[in-house]
């Protein structure tokens, strides 16, 4: 329950964010971003629960390379939009 909440409050603040800097997304793709982002955290938790410990490991690895690579992406993608 706590990393469900956790992930609502992150998802959540992060749309804010994108709203408080003008970040011009449609209401779709909002409501998509949260979306995902449940389904991604719902699917990860029940894999996450069927691993061995040294698995757990490598998924954990695995989603933290993924997270920062798209973030990475996310964050020069606007940079370069933003000098448009």
């Amino acid at each position: 329950l706590t990393g469900l909440m956790i992930t609502f409050i992150l998802s959540l603040s992060w749309e804010a964010y994108e709203v408080i800097k003008h970040i011009k997304e449609s209401i779709p793709n909002r409501i998509l971003d949260i979306v995902t982002t449940f389904a991604g955290f719902f699917i990860i938790f029940f894999i996450y629960r069927a691993l061995s410990n040294p698995s757990k490991i490598i998924l954990f690895v695995i989603m933290l390379i993924s997270w920062l690579f798209l973030e990475s992406w996310g964050y020069i993608s606007y940079n370069k939009l933003k000098k448009k």
